[in-house]
């Protein structure tokens, strides 16, 4: 089934600026809206009664509809009951008469509103026209007004909430990090020493080192035990045991406390003690390039899983094929099937193979002869083993590592935005975007015909509200007077 659609209409590479346009469609889609105006007695200030005029595009003024709630900016076409955009007002970063170009097509009497770039709107300008001096001065100061006490009222917090908070703020600053840092390396070294100087413990001097060892054990125990104190109360309590990093510190301590309670007890503990030398690691975690690496390679290892358990069949089925052939050759290399594994793995290093094929050679041939079955057992598995199925698991390792690179510093940039607007005062972030409900009505489809149908229902309501004019002004040319198919 081919449906034409009319001049304007958008094929399967839609672009940004045509859902913009969809967002703003008619309430007879009042589902793809962002709902329905408020009743008046929510109304702050509206501009029923007056003109008011948005600019789109870069000189074209539409009329439009405003309302401000306690929490919301509202657009909305004249005549129409459905919210076309809105703005949280603890986002608008500033309202002030516009400046420079505002006498675009006659209206010079225009206010403009910034919205912050990590909020709902993306950091966008809406600028409106009103009639007189009045109404601007009006408009802007409300608009401030409001958009100050939202501010305070987002950031609201109970006592609890703001010590969380100052806690986060300590744990991220860079005096935090790098002291921790230092102390992570400090402790690595001395348990290094400690190890060194445990055979010589029965020793006078030997004991005076335990005295002091121990006191050290103390002091980085108790200043790690301080720091995942703050980190668990920053991040009480669920955020906390969602990160991994967060449960290995967790561990890490746990095991240095139980060191330092049992300074000396059965092998058990000797492994524990062990294990806080793993406590190194955690610089992966305020490094964000190590980070990214360890990180990448875990989330590598599911996808190469199954290539892995490949080469491991094949290597039990050569291990099982050379006991059969060289057992009684040389029961050195192939006596049992464990031997046998072991020897093959071993050959996957290419390194030693002349040896083990000389060691099961038939006796019957020369020291200048070739065993046939040997020479096909091991260039066999050369070829197949090391040149082949090691090299895809290696590519497909590297393949996923790259990958899992890539989602690193994607996260890393939210992160990063996500600290930004930190530092602005921002607790929460808004990550529902106003055409998450038209997208949500599109990715509903069967069939072709039938994305088709509702493209076309989309675009007759545009056409109706805002005309095709404002469309085939935003659209890429090849876009225009095509076929979806």
């Amino acid at each position: 089934m081919a449906t034409t659609l009319p001049q304007g209409t958008l094929t399967d590479g839609m672009s940004l600026l045509v859902l913009t346009a969809m967002a703003e469609a008619e309430d007879s889609l009042g589902h793809l809206s962002l709902g329905r105006i408020p009743p008046l007695n929510e109304h702050l200030k509206n501009s029923i009664g007056d003109d008011v005029f948005k600019l789109c595009g870069d000189s074209e003024w539409q009329p439009r509809c405003i309302v401000m709630t306690k929490q919301l900016f509202i657009i909305s076409h004249p005549g129409s009951t459905q919210v076309s955009d809105q703005i949280p007002l603890f986002e608008i970063k500033s309202c002030a008469r516009l400046a420079g170009q505002a006498q675009i097509e006659g209206y010079s009497i225009a206010f403009v509103i910034d919205t912050v770039d990590e909020g709902y709107n993306g950091g966008r300008q809406y600028v409106f026209a009103v009639e007189n001096e009045e109404q601007l001065q009006s408009w802007t100061q409300a608009i401030k007004k409001q958009a100050a006490i939202c501010f305070k009222q987002h950031r609201n917090l109970s006592i609890f909430e703001e010590s969380q908070e100052r806690a986060r703020k300590i744990l991220r600053t860079k005096t935090w990090q790098s002291t921790f840092s230092i102390l992570i390396v400090g402790n690595f070294v001395v348990n290094i020493c400690q190890t060194s100087a445990a055979p010589f413990s029965n020793q006078t001097y030997g004991q005076q080192n335990v005295v002091l060892f121990h006191t050290f054990d103390w002091a980085f125990t108790l200043l790690f035990s301080v720091e995942l104190a703050m980190n668990l109360f920053g991040n009480w309590i669920t955020p906390f045991f969602e990160s991994n990093w967060n449960l290995f510190d967790f561990a890490i301590v746990t095991v240095s406390i139980v060191c330092v309670g049992y300074p000396s007890g059965p092998t058990w503990i000797l492994l524990l003690r062990t294990l806080r030398l793993f406590r190194i690691i955690r610089l992966f975690r305020k490094l964000r390039v190590l980070r990214t690496i360890i990180t990448a390679i875990l989330a590598s290892l599911p996808i190469v899983f199954n290539a892995f358990v490949l080469l491991w069949l094949v290597a039990m089925i050569y291990a099982v094929v050379g006991q059969n052939l060289f057992s009684f050759r040389s029961p050195k290399y192939f006596g049992q099937f464990d031997m046998a594994l072991y020897t093959v793995f071993g050959l996957f290093t290419v390194g030693g193979w002349l040896e083990v094929a000389h060691a099961v050679k038939d006796p019957a041939y020369g020291p200048g002869d070739v065993d046939p079955n040997v020479a096909l057992y091991f260039v066999s598995l050369v070829l197949i083993c090391v040149w082949i199925l090691v090299q895809v698991v290696s590519a497909l390792l590297v393949d996923s590592f790259t990958q899992a690179c890539r989602h690193e510093e994607r996260r890393a940039l939210v992160d990063d935005e996500e600290q930004r607007m930190r530092k602005r005062g921002f607790t929460k972030v808004i990550t529902r975007s106003p055409l998450a409900p038209l997208l949500d009505n599109l990715a509903l489809f069967t069939n072709v015909a039938e994305l088709s149908a509702r493209i076309q229902r989309l675009f007759e309501v545009i056409s109706s509200q805002s005309g095709c004019r404002e469309l085939s002004r935003i659209l890429p040319t090849s876009s225009k007077n095509t076929t979806l198919t």
